[in-house]
């Protein structure tokens, strides 16, 4: 439940609210104090929409008053913003923070599968769609370091193993093709799935592949993280949204 997540960030010590936006819904969830009428909470969700709909993704801001703070930020598919008295405990914030947006994008998007921006949200979901064979490049770099640890017969094992565990969440994976060498191709035909469902898909594939090759390695490479192995196509997954969505997928 997403009221879990609210609680852990009232719970810090000097937050006296919370407030998340549901971007694409245009909805609202909240534990505000009590005083915080119905009417009082749209307008601080109209006023959220406006403050943060030009915002890059991951942007946050301070706002200081008279009699406490507020903090504000922006993320690709919801807005939150926390209350908080003057004796807020700052590192204690920062330490639940890392786990509650990551937590409170992922529950919601299990709400809203299908992401669709709202006629109030100026941005896309990415900023830049991603060629297809980017992926399948970027995937084959990671396999590619596992190729000469493992050899190419554990690895093209481990590629079908963690595709097919997943193919049920990600049918249109069943048009990315794994020889018998370790490595990846994209099948020719449409893939019918949101920039999103794409993304999140080959994330959900990468972070169950390495684990199961994980297993069987050890040193430098069980460390090595898959942003790293796919630093020659940092750019591309960057602007994408890859990234983002990857942190979420193997973190969660």
């Amino acid at each position: 439940m997403l009221n879990e997540v609210l609680y852990q960030l009232k719970s810090v010590p000097g937050v006296s609210g919370v407030l998340v936006l549901d971007k694409a819904k245009n909805s609202t969830y909240q534990l505000l104090p009590a005083s915080f009428s119905q009417m009082a909470i749209k307008n601080l969700a109209v006023r959220l929409l406006e403050l943060t709909r030009d915002w890059s993704e991951s942007q946050k801001i301070e706002l200081k008053f008279d009699n406490g703070l507020a903090w504000v930020i922006n993320m690709d598919k919801v807005s939150v913003l926390i209350l908080a008295r003057r004796d807020l405990s700052l590192p204690d914030l920062n330490l639940v923070l890392k786990s509650a947006l990551v937590s409170i994008e992922k529950r919601l998007h299990k709400v809203t599968p299908d992401f669709v921006p709202s006629e109030l949200n100026r941005e896309a979901p990415f900023k830049k769609g991603i060629e297809n064979h980017v992926l399948v490049s970027a995937f084959n770099q990671v396999a590619s370091k596992y190729r000469e640890a493992l050899g190419s017969f554990s690895v093209t094992k481990n590629l079908r193993k963690s595709k097919d565990k997943i193919l049920p969440q990600y049918p249109f994976l069943s048009n990315f093709f794994v020889d018998n060498y370790g490595a990846v191709s994209l099948l020719a035909g449409h893939i019918t799935a949101t920039d999103y469902q794409l993304l999140e898909g080959i994330a959900h594939w990468l972070k169950g592949f390495k684990a199961l090759c994980d297993v069987a390695t050890e040193g430098v490479l069980r460390e090595t993280s898959i942003r790293e192995m796919t630093s020659p196509y940092k750019m591309d997954l960057e602007n994408s949204g890859f990234y983002n969505i990857l942190d979420q997928v193997v973190y969660e």
